[in-house]
């Protein structure tokens, strides 16, 4: 299965690090079903912002870097994180920064990131911290996507409500 990967780093160097991690995650993680990642990658917040506006989201793996451009007050990974929450409701939201102390954060802006990575040195713990959020963010979408399935949904106003699908009654 194809899975679409959008990476916001300021580091191309980390772009390209992260490409190369989910180039092993692909193989690592196709044990039951074939696994591929369609990789798409911004160095600024306005270039991540031109490619959210052009592309459909759906279903989405971020990784998104908070400082982009040596600015933690505005135009940062978290408010690329609200954006695509908006957008894509499937979205697998996962922060690769240097900067542990901002996590908190993610909390108070209600973002819902599936992992909070802080860069290290220890390149075998990030690539192995990376494939395990990886393969979280997989079963999420698989997992949302069963739920989809088995489920009714319509809306009332604003309220949405789910029915699953061995409640209903056909006449």
């Amino acid at each position: 299965m194809q899975y679409p990967v959008f990476i916001c780093d300021d580091d191309q160097n980390q772009i390209e690090q992260t490409k190369k991690i989910l180039g092993a995650a692909e193989m690592i993680l196709s044990d039951d079903e074939e696994i591929e990642f369609s990789i798409a990658s911004a160095t600024d917040y306005m270039g991540a912002i031109d490619y959210l506006k052009k592309h459909k989201l759906d279903g989405g793996i971020y990784f998104l870097d908070v400082e982009l451009g040596g600015d933690t007050e505005e135009d940062t990974g978290f408010d690329l994180a609200a954006l695509i929450k908006k957008r894509d409701e499937r979205a697998q939201i996962i922060f690769v920064t240097s900067h542990a102390d901002l996590s908190l954060i993610t909390f108070r802006r209600r973002l819902g990131p599936i992992d909070y990575i802080v860069k290290t040195s220890d390149l075998d713990k990030f690539r192995q911290m990376m494939v395990k959020t990886v393969e979280v963010a997989i079963y999420n979408l698989h997992k949302f996507n069963y739920m989809k399935k088995m489920t009714f949904s319509y809306k009332i106003g604003r309220q949405t409500r789910n029915v699953k699908l061995s409640n209903l009654l056909c006449k």
